[in-house]
């Protein structure tokens, strides 16, 4: 049977999604994302888009090119706002889901992502308080 998404977060090691912090630095232990930053989570199988690019095109800056079914995302047992979903602009290819983190305890918590209802597999990402309370 043929799926109409079927989302895959990438991974930068065994079990850690690739996730760039709201700074442009890599998620990760010693550099985590802080409650209420905003993350870009990087994964493949994202469907059709709006607009549609090419094959073998880079996706535009301008307009964006977002995912049409509808993504979710969980950080931990918490419910991410999704600010952005669609292919990484500049990039072949490559979804790219924007989300803000919730409250989630520090440390590494899971991410998992679905896209029309397909859900993604699980990953780490690294969550600290927020930097000012």
């Amino acid at each position: 049977m043929v799926q109409t998404t079927a989302p895959g977060l990438f991974t930068i090691a065994p079990g850690r999604a690739a996730v760039l912090n709201q700074d442009g630095t890599v998620n990760g232990p010693g550099n985590p994302a802080p409650v209420g930053s905003i993350v870009s989570a990087y994964l493949t199988g994202q469907g059709m888009v709006a607009p549609q690019i090419a094959t073998g095109s880079p996706a535009p800056f301008d307009p964006l090119s977002r995912a049409v079914a509808s993504v979710t995302a969980l950080v931990g047992s918490q419910s991410a706002d999704v600010t952005f979903a669609g292919l990484s602009p500049g990039w072949v290819g490559l979804f790219q889901v924007n989300l803000r983190v919730p409250e989630a305890p520090n440390g590494d918590v899971s991410l998992s992502i679905a896209v029309g209802g397909a859900v993604s597999n699980v990953a780490a990402i690294s969550v600290s308080d927020p930097p000012f309370k």
